[in-house]
């Protein structure tokens, strides 16, 4: 069900999950993660929001351009109509809103959706990996080990302790069998070129991917061409050291500089970010394709 809540920045918002806004609303405003290492936004720009989820993303945008292009792919209908009705409040730019996933190849898949953590709702989740399963229990623990004294007494009151390292295991395995409930549901798939052909776009300046797990099959998706389209690409890369490098090289033979950086809540992901310099940047012009 579709809720409100006003976050510290004053903006009311709609969500599915309080928990999980907090936690994204620290990803995209406290932490400023998709803006770090370079990664620049400007008046005129054309963005690409790939996993926008309730669209915390757009609005940050919208608080960083007067005036600019902004596409917003978001795969699950009930996640979708949340993010239409933010877009609705809060934005002034010229928004697309797609209800579809990106992937190498269009089509339909299964995605999982957790409804009371719509975040991690993935093409890829299905399988309940161990990564996955490590990943999330990580992910828990760290949230945990950041609870406040108040909170603890209150903890220990019902009889948990999370001074017992035992215990914090027991008790992050209880709340991910409680937030990770999932159902499956199919969705329309697209590709980034396809998007591109459609619209008639000349060029990318950012690139923005969070979409657990989907990010290689995403890229995937984009010819030879049309990488040279795009500036600036901020992905959130899953499952570890490998994929982050792996990523890293895909960027790199791609014609982009490339950071990583460490996701100090998840230690399981890694911020890529990838910034192309020099005669690269010009655009390449859709008649000239």
């Amino acid at each position: 069900m579709d809720r409100e809540s006003i976050l510290p920045n004053g903006l009311t918002v709609h969500h599915l999950n309080k928990a999980s806004l907090a936690l994204a609303y620290e990803d995209v405003f406290s932490r400023d993660q998709y803006l770090q290492h370079g990664m620049q936004v400007r008046d005129g720009d054309c963005v690409f929001d790939v996993g926008a989820n309730v669209g915390l993303f757009l609005l940050r945008i919208n608080r960083a351009l007067a005036h600019g292009r902004v596409f917003c792919f978001e795969p699950i209908g009930q996640i979708f109509r949340v993010l239409q009705n933010n877009a609705s409040r809060h934005n002034h730019l010229d928004v697309q809103l797609i209800n579809c996933g990106l992937a190498h190849r269009p089509g339909t898949a299964s995605f999982t959706f957790f409804p009371q953590s719509p975040t991690d709702s993935s093409m890829y989740a299905a399988a309940d990996s161990e990564p996955v399963r490590d990943g999330q229990r990580d992910y828990i623990l760290n949230v945990l080990h950041g609870i406040t004294p108040i909170r603890l007494g209150r903890l220990s009151r019902l009889g948990i302790s999370l001074l017992v390292p035992s215990a914090k295991r027991q008790l992050a395995r209880m709340i991910r069998w409680m937030v990770f409930r999932r159902r499956s549901v199919i969705c329309r798939l697209s590709t980034l070129s396809d998007v591109i052909r459609e619209h008639a776009i000349e060029r990318i300046d950012l690139l923005k991917i969070d979409a657990e797990f989907a990010e290689f099959d995403i890229l995937g998706g984009l010819t030879a061409l049309d990488w040279g389209r795009v500036r600036q690409v901020v992905v959130e890369v899953h499952g570890g050291a490998a994929a982050a490098f792996r990523m890293r090289d895909l960027l790199i033979g791609g014609g982009f500089d490339v950071e990583l950086e460490g996701d100090p809540i998840r230690p399981q992901n890694t911020m890529c970010y990838a910034r192309r310099a020099g005669p690269g940047e010009i655009a390449i012009k859709i008649e000239d394709a």
